[in-house]
């Protein structure tokens, strides 16, 4: 081979490469399908069902779970709303009317783009109604940066929430079917309710939420549906959760709470005009964030997770909405000596509930305003 054929030979070979790097390959042909999580890259939103009617398309804070199904060289999405027969489809607009076909285009990098056509979906700049949302962005173009997503499927669940630790949690409310009690939505049946009065979905359109009575009311889901096991570690509940206190002061009666295995989070009053209201006006208030409860951190060490709200008051009204889990990963403590812990100035140590500890076993306690796990 003389130096002019090998010379030759280099720049077919760099522009051979050059050509492949351009050439987008359909995500279809690894045949992958099924649960998936879809994140925005530019936003690091998840795509999901909210804001006008509860089932618009929309980048989301917190985490939920579609399904893609592939059709050959394209795909639909189902989701988890659905308004009557087969409208349980993203649409190109909102989640719960007939398919449209997608194409899925790997862009590398472990990017796709997902497009109708020549329309591609993504982020766009127009805020939703519910907080920290946005409408899914439509009719963007493939050079857009914000047209990647991020596609994660069922079979990297676990992998995906391994990624998390104390300083870089990951959202994993996905493994709540229903945490936002929504409108249309297909699972409200994941949630066991014991109550003489109830409502799993009521209020405003756009946030519906729930409520219970002048009524004992147990309300609960354990975490098996997406997953058969969830990663042990430390975890954190937040909910928002409100009640008109009729004779303001405590009668014996179990106070509502929220809880996450053993451990819980108590109602906030309502305050103002939502005082004995309606659900209208507390799902209204809840989208703009009001009534959040202290977040539950909790240690999980057997795979399994329950969560939901209680109290066995009967002369109040609870309504309560948008679970949230962030996973923390593993503890990274093995055990803390006497002479490693932080020091309380009056040498206090207190548990998630706010409970003064003398001997503290294994879990998460707060010491000198931090969360130490033992």
């Amino acid at each position: 081979m003389t130096a002019a054929t090998e010379v030759m030979n280099m720049r077919i070979l760099a522009f051979i490469t050059a050509i492949c790097a351009l050439i987008t390959i359909p995500i279809g042909m690894k045949a992958q399908q099924g649960k998936a999580l879809l994140i925005n890259v530019r936003s690091g939103l998840f795509l999901g069902a909210g804001n006008n009617g509860g089932t618009r398309a929309s980048l989301l804070p917190y985490s939920e779970y579609q399904t893609l199904h592939q059709n050959g060289s394209t795909y639909s999405l189902e989701t988890q709303v659905g308004n009557g027969g087969n409208n349980f489809y993203f649409d190109g607009d909102y989640m719960d009317g007939q398919p449209t076909n997608l194409t899925i285009t790997n862009k590398g990098n472990g990017y796709s783009t997902i497009a109708s056509g020549s329309n591609y979906f993504g982020y766009s700049s127009t805020a939703g109604s519910y907080q920290g949302s946005y409408i899914l962005g439509k009719n963007l173009n493939a050079s857009n940066n914000g047209a990647l997503w991020e596609i994660v499927f069922q079979s990297d669940f676990y992998n995906h929430l391994s990624e998390a630790t104390m300083d870089y949690p990951v959202d994993a409310t996905f493994l709540i079917l229903n945490p936002n009690f929504g409108r249309n939505n297909r699972n409200t049946n994941a949630w066991t309710i014991e109550a003489n009065n109830h409502n799993l979905c009521g209020g405003s359109n756009d946030n519906k939420c729930a409520e219970s009575w002048c009524s004992a009311f147990t309300l609960s889901q354990t975490l098996n549906k997406v997953m058969s096991y969830v990663p042990n570690g430390i975890y954190c509940l937040t909910a928002q959760a409100a009640l008109t206190d009729y004779t303001n002061k405590y009668d014996g009666a179990e106070y509502p709470v929220i809880f996450a295995n053993e451990e819980s989070s108590p109602f906030r009053n309502m305050e103002g005009s939502d005082i004995g209201s309606n659900m209208s006006k507390l799902s209204t208030a809840f989208a703009d964030g009001k009534y959040q409860i202290e977040p539950i951190f909790f240690d999980v060490t057997d795979g399994k997770i329950t969560i939901g709200a209680r109290g066995t008051r009967i002369d109040t009204w609870c309504t309560w909405d948008n679970f949230r889990l962030t996973y923390y990963g593993k503890s990274t403590y093995t055990g803390i000596h006497d002479h490693q812990r932080p020091s309380q100035p009056d040498g206090r140590i207190f548990n998630l509930r706010g409970q003064q500890v003398h001997s503290p076993t294994k879990g998460i306690y707060i010491i000198n305003g931090k969360k130490v796990a033992y």
